[in-house]
């Protein structure tokens, strides 16, 4: 697993209902990094397929 960081925005979409659907899907992300960083927990997330358990990291959000 990489340990580069990278900062993840919201995809853009022309429609402002798909984009507001958009913009908060990528709040909740951040706050679950949040809730888990600060519990001690990890992060569930599906990657490749497979649903794997990953560190919290609520510094890739950057500032949403």
């Amino acid at each position: 697993m990489s340990n580069k960081q990278a900062t993840v925005t919201a995809p853009q979409h022309e429609d402002p209902y798909l984009q507001g659907i958009l913009n908060a899907l990528t709040r909740a992300a951040k706050c679950a990094h949040e809730v888990a960083r600060a519990k001690g927990t990890r992060v569930v997330v599906r990657r490749k397929g497979e649903v794997v358990e990953i560190e919290p990291n609520p510094e890739m959000y950057g500032d949403i």
